[in-house]
Parts: structure tokens; sequence; C-alpha cells
């Protein structure tokens, strides 16, 4: 309602518009969330980068992977276009993190380096130590810590310190250290409540079979799923509803963990169908349902 008000003050107020279709999304009207993305932008290239960038958050909800590729591209071509480096290196960012996921290392390493040129903040050089270390290279994630560290020095912000500590805890578990890692990621979020830290921390949880602490991390973020859109992190939701299912399976609550598999599923059923967190979650399923 509100954000259909502000469209009466101003026709233009696409902002308002790409609202709407997170609405309609996270309430399950595809048709409507479409629909509201596909009205005309007001003039000017920066507000079709807005667009692709939007068309990226949707589909990242819905675990289609590729298609998110292909419009976050868009979008990173359009900002540069402008020579906005600032959207460029966080679009570029996002999308070396999503392409970490889909196992091309070269190509996102080389888009995180770059994001790191363009724009050498907290948040991009934790994306880009958390980059290294998935691929083993500690050496340069250490480095990248310690321009972070650095970085801290001269901004001494809670956000950068938040960020500091995620990467540090990113690193611990990358290399085994589970207990490690919860620390640095609690310490993380004593500085700033970032949902990527409780999404980790909540992880690191279940392996260290601490599934209550896990489940209250990860059903804040379930529960949370705005915010995720918001963050331009909207898998963080649907992949929250698949770890929950993990963790009641693993305390043996079966219905509960029925009923997240089942959630979980609706959203990624379509888009994210050949994701491996899908193909686990139904052969989950079905193993439950023959006990």
């Amino acid at each position: 309602e509100y954000f259909d008000l502000a469209l009466q003050i101003n026709a233009q107020a696409y902002w308002s518009r790409i609202g709407k279709s997170w609405v309609y999304a996270l309430t399950d009207a595809w048709e409507q969330a479409w629909a509201e993305l596909e009205r005309s932008v007001p003039p000017g290239t920066e507000w079709q980068a807005i667009k692709e960038a939007s068309y990226a958050r949707l589909l990242s909800y819905r675990g289609d992977r590729e298609r998110v590729i292909e419009h976050k591209q868009a979008s990173i071509t359009a900002f540069r276009s402008l020579g906005n480096r600032y959207a460029e290196a966080w679009i570029l960012a996002t999308l070396g993190e999503i392409q970490l996921t889909m196992g091309d290392e070269a190509t996102a390493l080389a888009n995180l380096e770059q994001a790191a040129r363009l724009r050498p903040d907290a948040a991009v050089l934790m994306f880009l130590g958390r980059g290294y270390a998935q691929q083993g290279a500690f050496a340069q994630a250490e480095r990248t810590a310690d321009r972070l560290a650095a970085l801290c020095e001269s901004e001494l912000t809670k956000v950068n310190r938040a960020n500091l500590h995620h990467l540090r805890g990113q690193i611990a578990l990358y290399r085994g250290s589970h207990r490690e890692a919860a620390d640095e990621l609690a310490m993380s979020l004593s500085y700033a409540d970032f949902l990527e830290t409780r999404m980790a921390l909540g992880s690191v949880f279940f392996e260290l079979g601490r599934y209550t602490e896990a489940r209250e991390l990860l059903t804040y973020v379930a529960e949370h799923q705005w915010a995720c859109f918001f963050d331009e992190f909207p898998e963080y939701g649907p992949l929250a509803l698949y770890r929950l299912g993990l963790a009641c399976e693993a305390e043996g609550t079966v219905a509960q963990a029925v009923e997240y598999y089942d959630q979980f599923l609706r959203l990624w059923q379509d888009g994210g169908a050949g994701r491996p967190e899908v193909k686990d979650a139904r052969q989950r399923l079905e193993a439950l349902a023959s006990i």
C-alpha cells in the first residue's frame, strides 16, 4: 500500500516498483512480480542497470544461477558505461560469489579481484578473501585479511571490524577449524548483524552438532527474507530453509524437517532444479517418507 502511495505521488519512482516486485515474489505472486519490473523505467541508463540487477535478485530467490549471471553482467555493463565504479564493483563482487558456487573459480576470482581494485572497501575485501580461502589459497586470503585489518586501523568502524572477523572466520572454516570459525563469526555479529554471518555461523554450529543454536540463527534468516533481498542475497532465505531441514533431521524432528524441505523445494524446484541442494532435499524427503 505504501509503495502504491509513493507511485501516486511520483509515477517514475521505480524503486517503489522494485519494492512491490519483492513483495509479490515473497508471497509467491510471480506474474505480478515480473510485471512490476517489466514496466517502463525512468529515462537514463542507470535505471536500466538497476532494472537488470533487480531481475537478478528475483532469479536468485528462485535459485536460477545461470540467468542471475546473465542479468548481473548486463547490469555491470550499464554501470560501467556510466562510470559508476562503486556500483560496478559491488555487482562484480556478488557475481564472483555466484560463480564460485558454480565451480567457475578462475572467472570468479578475476571478477572479485577487479571488484577490489575498483572498490577496496571492507565488504568487497571480505568477498575477495573468502574467495581465496574457498579455493585453498590461504596465503592470499591472509594477505587480504591483513589489508582489511589495515583498513580497520584507518577507518575504525563497527562495520569494518565485522567484515574483518567474518573473513577470519571464513578462513578458519575453510581450513577446517570450526571452533575458531565459530568464535570469529560470533565476534563479527557482536559488531554488526550481517545476514551472511548468521548463515555462516548457523552452518558452523550445525557442523559442530550445536543444532539448537544453528536453528536459531537460520530461523532468523528464513523469517527475514525481505532483508535478504535488501542486502542483495535473496537466495539466503531458501537456503536457510534447506539448512533448517538438515538441522531438524539431525535432531530427529522429522515432521519439521519435511516441512522445511517442502518449503525449500517449492521455491527452487524450477529455477534451481539442477542444484545439489535440490537433489539432496528430494532424496532426503524420499528417505524420510519411508520411515
